[in-house]
This record gives C-alpha cells, sequence and structure tokens, in this order.
C-alpha cells in the first residue's frame, strides 16, 4: 500500500499546483471548501472507472494495462515537467467552473485506474487513498498559495514530475523483471 500512496501524492501534485495559483487569488470562503471535496470525489471516482475499463480492455483486446499505467506514468511525468512553468489565472466563482477544475486535475486518475489491478486487489481502498491525497493536498495547497510566493507552484510540479517518473521506472523494472 505504500505505493499506493505515493501514486496518490504523485497524482495530488497538479492539484496542488495548481490550487496554490487559485490560492494566490482573491476566492471565496466556499472554493476553499468545494474545490478540495470536488478533486477529492473525482479521484476516488476515476481510478474505479478506470479499473472497470481496464478489465474490458484485458478480456476484450487481449492488452496488459501495466505497460499502458508505464507509458501514463511516462507521459503525466513529462507533461508536468513541460508545463511547471505555466502560470495558472484561474478564478473560480461558479460551482460549474470548481466541476471542471476538479475534473480537469483528476482526469489522470482515470488513467492511473487503467493499470490499477497490476498493482493491488484493494481498488476501493486505492481510491480512498488517492482522494484522501488529493483532497487534503489541493487543501494545502490552497492555504499555501494564500500564505506564500508564487514559485512553490513550479516545485510541487516538478516535484510530482520526478516522482511519477520514478514509479514508471520502478513499475517498468516489475514487468521486465518478474
Amino acid at each position: 500500500m505504500l505505493s499506493i500512496f505515493f501514486i496518490g501524492l504523485a497524482l495530488s501534485m497538479d492539484a496542488f499546483g495548481l490550487s496554490i495559483g487559485i490560492g494566490m487569488q482573491k476566492i471565496s470562503k466556499r472554493t476553499f471548501i468545494f474545490l478540495p471535496l470536488c478533486v477529492a470525489v473525482f479521484h476516488f471516482v476515476m481510478p474505479m472507472l478506470g479499473n472497470s475499463f481496464s478489465f474490458f480492455i484485458r478480456d476484450i483486446l487481449y492488452f496488459d494495462p501495466s505497460f499502458l499505467m508505464v507509458a501514463v506514468f511516462f507521459y503525466l511525468s513529462i507533461m508536468m515537467f513541460v508545463t511547471r512553468n505555466k502560470e495558472d489565472n484561474v478564478i473560480l466563482k461558479s460551482f460549474i467552473s470548481i466541476l471542471f477544475t476538479a475534473f480537469s486535475v483528476s482526469i489522470d486518475s482515470l488513467t492511473v485506474g487503467l493499470g490499477l489491478s497490476s498493482i493491488t486487489n484493494h481498488y476501493i481502498a486505492s481510491s480512498v487513498i488517492f482522494s484522501t491525497c488529493a483532497g487534503c493536498l489541493t487543501y494545502i495547497g490552497l492555504m499555501t498559495g494564500k500564505y506564500s510566493m508564487k514559485c512553490l507552484k513550479k516545485e510541487a510540479n516538478l516535484f510530482g514530475s520526478v516522482l511519477l517518473f520514478i514509479l514508471a521506472i520502478v513499475n517498468l523494472c516489475k514487468i521486465f523483471f518478474n
């Protein structure tokens, strides 16, 4: 379950980075509550959906999702690294914009769900861990953004990128050396 926790942290880094940027803006108390809750809900639901799709892919297409998971980890790592310096000027005024933002930072957990069955059989527990990490880090990001400098956002995305890259290498080694 330790690897699941680290995956949860890595999946939460984009939400953390974005929430720091959002926290630096003047936002309502409602956003401070609803954004972390929505991110947490999406980080619970998306891996479950991805895991459901993985059984379809494996049974119908005869494809091992562990290779897809490694590819997704590499892709997300590269994308987080490439976009680490972009400024996010998102002002969340409506519940729809909060939902859309939460969905956009949670879509990567759908792809991780595709390979979840190659790591663990505890899908609900894994989704709870992903959800908890994402919700907590989103809230911490909002608070950090409120009280800190903008450069921390770049650090969070870089950390997430490195963590995903390491996880990709570890999982690739598991595929070839088991």
